[in-house]
C-alpha cells in the first residue's frame, strides 16, 4: 500500500461561526481517504470539532493567540505549538482556513518546511504587514470566488513583494503537487 500524503487543517476558530467552516467541513469529507490522511487543528473544543470528530478525525487542540500586538508572546508560543504538530503529524501541506489563521499558521508551516495554501474567503480593505508577510510567505491563495480572489489582489498589491503568481493555475500548481508527493500518491 502506498502511504498517504498528510494534509493538516488548520482553523483559528473552535465555532462553526459561518460558511468558511461549513465549506471546510465538506471539503475534509469529500477527501480520498485512501490517498490522503486529513489531520486538524482548532483552538479548543466546539461545534468544528465535534463535526470533524463525526468524520472520523480527531482534532489536536492547540491554544492559538490571534491578537498578535495585545499578546505576542502567546501569539509566538500558538506559532511554536502549531510548528511542533505539524513536524509531529509529518505533514505534506497545510490548509490554512480563513481570516485568522494565515498570519498565525503560515510562518509556523515555513519555519517547519511545509507548504502553505492560504483559502482565503473573506475581503480585505488592506493587509496589515503580519497578513502581508504571511500571504508572501505561503505557498499558494485559493480564493473562494474571483470577487474575492480580485478584492485580496487589491489589498495585496498595496504592499511590497506580492505576485498575481500565487492566484495563477498551472505550473505553480504543478510544482506544489510535485512537491508534496501527491504525484506519487496512487
Amino acid at each position: 500500500m502506498t502511504e498517504r500524503a498528510t494534509i493538516a487543517y488548520l482553523s483559528a476558530t473552535a465555532s462553526i461561526a459561518g460558511g468558511a467552516e461549513v465549506s471546510l467541513i465538506n471539503l475534509i469529507r469529500g477527501l480520498d481517504r485512501s490517498r490522503f490522511r486529513p489531520v486538524m487543528a482548532v483552538p479548543g473544543p466546539g461545534k468544528l470539532a465535534d463535526r470533524v470528530g463525526n468524520l472520523g478525525i480527531e482534532p489536536e487542540i492547540i491554544p492559538m493567540e490571534t491578537r498578535r500586538r495585545r499578546h505576542p508572546f502567546a501569539f509566538r508560543r500558538s506559532q511554536a505549538a502549531i510548528s511542533r504538530w505539524l513536524k509531529r503529524e509529518g505533514a505534506g501541506i497545510l490548509h490554512a482556513n480563513s481570516f485568522w489563521a494565515p498570519e498565525l499558521a503560515i510562518p509556523a508551516a515555513v519555519r517547519s518546511g511545509v507548504p502553505a495554501i492560504y483559502h482565503v474567503r473573506d475581503f480585505y480593505e488592506r493587509l496589515d504587514p503580519a497578513r502581508a508577510s504571511a500571504f508572501r510567505s505561503c505557498s499558494c491563495v485559493l480564493a473562494i470566488s474571483r470577487c474575492v480572489r480580485d478584492n485580496v489582489l487589491v489589498a495585496a498589491e498595496m504592499r511590497k513583494g506580492w505576485s498575481r503568481e500565487k492566484f495563477k493555475p498551472g505550473a505553480l500548481a504543478d510544482e506544489l503537487i510535485e512537491r508534496i508527493g501527491l504525484n506519487s500518491v496512487a
